[in-house]
């Protein structure tokens, strides 16, 4: 009988230091889990950080395009009157000239009446050039009637 006590004592002490080694490993492994968690949380915040610094210049960059361009007095003269082919030919290759130096997706010309005047993609299968821009939100806004894309 008092080895049958001492067994169990022992078999006690045994299953005590296996639970408290399992113990510590798991707690050591969430531990080890959670910091390399936030290592990479920091890490991933870093780079969404720097892709947004990188997204904002991109947006910058051509920010100041529409007025820079409303200063050219052929485009606003072809705002004020319908320019005749030659002129929006003449229109056309000044937007496509621009556009390779901004590389920008496209510039469009817009007039009072939504529909687009000239565009850089004028000599594209899906050119903007007569395209109806009436119901977007910046030609609707716009207090002059015309913006630019």
């Amino acid at each position: 009988m008092y080895w049958l006590s001492r067994h169990r004592m022992l078999l006690l002490t045994i299953l005590v230091m296996v639970g408290g080694t399992v113990l510590c490993a798991v707690a050591a492994g969430h531990y080890a889990w959670r910091r390399a968690l936030g290592e990479e949380s920091s890490q991933v915040q870093r780079q969404l950080q720097l892709y947004g610094q990188g997204l904002q210049q991109r947006i910058d960059r051509f920010g100041t395009l529409p007025q820079v361009l409303a200063l050219d007095p052929d485009l606003l003269h072809a705002l004020r009157v319908a320019p005749s082919p030659a002129e929006r030919q003449r229109l056309n290759l000044k937007l496509q000239r621009a556009n390779e130096v901004t590389r920008a997706s496209t510039l469009t010309l817009v007039g009072h009446d939504g529909v687009a005047v000239a565009a850089s993609n004028w000599d594209q299968p899906t050119t903007n050039v007569g395209e109806n821009y009436s119901y977007r939100p910046p030609s609707r806004k716009t207090a002059s009637g015309w913006a630019w894309w």
